[in-house]
């Protein structure tokens, strides 16, 4: 009857350990998820116009002939 109790106890501390840490990763996911438009305009600004210049610089000096 003790090992019933013993088995019962580690299913429930189990049960406590895995919805910690499931609330836990579900969270960091959907925070990985979110993104805020200001970062995303930084980021078109620091990294995405200055290839498009440069993209631009290179088209203009093809030749069109």
């Amino acid at each position: 009857m003790a090992e019933v109790a013993a088995v019962g106890w580690a299913i429930s501390i189990l049960g406590w350990l895995a919805s910690a840490i499931t609330t836990r990763l579900f969270n960091h996911g959907f925070s990985l998820l979110t993104f805020h438009i200001s970062d995303k305009l930084r980021d078109l600004e620091s990294r995405i116009l200055p290839r498009l210049a440069l993209l631009l610089e290179h088209a203009e000096r093809i030749d069109p002939s």
